[in-house]
């Protein structure tokens, strides 16, 4: 079988993780390990941005300590990009094993040659242990990977990377404290060229209001 071009391969990638929460089950309510006011929810969520381009010119440093470009991870073929932070204790731990549950099921597609996963922390005072040690964790729940630190890098970054990146994707998240953060699930496919393509997004607590077009 020849190899899949980006179109198919990135239609594929988002009819499988439209299934990713039924493997899931329910998501953890945003009560459970963070301290969530009720007026905190609505400030919570995801306002949809498909179709629009990540700025690949973006730096962030892996877990590896190497200061890369996002420009680095698109090259030709998709990328799964997730957003989260490295200690956080129930929500992003739920999606990474469950991302890496769901990879593992998939015939004839691999992250080692198919295409990428990225997962970059919302916290900007992220430290290179936990990246580390994050990083990781989850890769020795795919032992199969390849060069997993190119294939599923583990990046950080200073305040206004995340916010230029967590704006393009309409992620919508609140500092309750220190190393805590109330904040979506969001797990995005993007084309090799950086375009938002489908994503999937789930938070516990009442849905926050839906804005009308402009």
């Amino acid at each position: 079988m020849g190899k899949m071009s980006g179109k198919p391969l990135v239609a594929i990638l988002g009819v499988l993780l439209v299934g990713l929460t039924a493997l899931a089950g329910v998501f953890p309510d945003l009560s459970q390990g963070h301290t969530v006011q009720d007026e905190t929810l609505p400030n919570v969520g995801v306002d949809e941005r498909l179709g629009a381009r990540l700025p690949l010119d973006l730096s962030f440093t892996d877990q590896d300590g190497r200061e890369v470009r996002l420009t680095h991870f698109f090259t030709g073929g998709p990328v799964i990009l997730t957003l989260n932070y490295y200690s956080c204790p129930t929500l992003c731990p739920l999606i990474f094993r469950n991302l890496s549950n769901t990879i593992s099921t998939i015939k004839g597609l691999s992250p080692a040659k198919d295409f990428r996963i990225v997962t970059v922390s919302i916290d900007p005072d992220e430290t290179p242990a936990r990246a580390r040690a994050k990083a990781g964790e989850t890769w020795r729940m795919l032992p199969a990977m390849a060069a997993p630190g190119e294939r599923w890098p583990f990046l950080r970054g200073t305040a206004p990377e995340i916010n230029r990146l967590t704006k393009t994707v309409g992620m919508r998240y609140v500092r309750l404290e220190k190393n805590n953060f109330a904040h979506p699930a969001v797990i995005i496919v993007l084309t090799p060229e950086g375009h938002q393509h489908h994503e999937d997004r789930r938070r516990g607590g009442p849905a926050p209001p839906r804005h009308p077009p402009p």
